[in-house]
Order: structure tokens, then C-alpha cells, then sequence
């Protein structure tokens, strides 16, 4: 049996799904970068836009800041950890 109690379980794990993950891109301004895939633009260093090749997350939010080095990328909710991943690939690897 745990030590911990049911009460403090519950507040760590809602600490947890509360934490904002971000993730940081470094880009130059005017760089934009294309899904590998179809080709299409997704970020023109402002704004994204999804494309066909994210399925069910094409739609879905995603919220940039702009740093002194780039941008920080965080995921709405329901995002596929796949698409993610390779999203911030894409974004950290291949320029325009």
C-alpha cells in the first residue's frame, strides 16, 4: 500500500495536465518551412497552417511566441504525439 495519499495524487497529476509544454525553434525572420510531404507551406514565420498530411490535428490550434532566437511552439490539447514530433523536426531542421 502507498504512503501518498489519494488527495495529494490528484493535485500532482492535475499539476501535470496543467503544465504548458513549449518548445523552442530557432528561426530567422522571413524563414518559412514546408510539410515534406505535400510540399505545402505550414509556417511562414508568423502564422501556421495546417496541412492534409496531420489528418485529424490539421485543424487543431497551435500557439506561437516570438523570442530573440525564434519562436517557442506550444500544442493545443488533443494533438498527436507523432504529429509533434514531427512537426518540431521539420521546424528544427528544414528552412525556406
Amino acid at each position: 500500500m502507498s504512503n501518498r495519499s489519494p488527495v495529494k495524487g490528484f493535485l500532482d497529476e492535475r499539476k501535470k495536465k496543467l503544465e504548458k509544454k513549449e518548445y523552442a525553434v530557432e528561426m530567422v525572420k522571413g524563414e518559412h518551412v514546408s510539410c515534406p510531404d505535400c510540399g505545402q507551406n505550414i509556417f511562414n514565420g508568423e502564422v501556421f497552417s495546417g496541412c492534409v498530411c496531420l489528418g485529424d490535428d490539421m485543424e487543431k490550434k497551435i500557439y506561437l511566441t516570438k523570442t530573440e532566437t525564434g519562436v517557442k511552439v506550444r500544442f493545443g490539447k488533443g494533438w498527436d504525439i507523432e504529429n509533434i514530433e514531427m512537426l518540431l523536426d521539420v521546424m528544427r531542421r528544414k528552412r525556406g
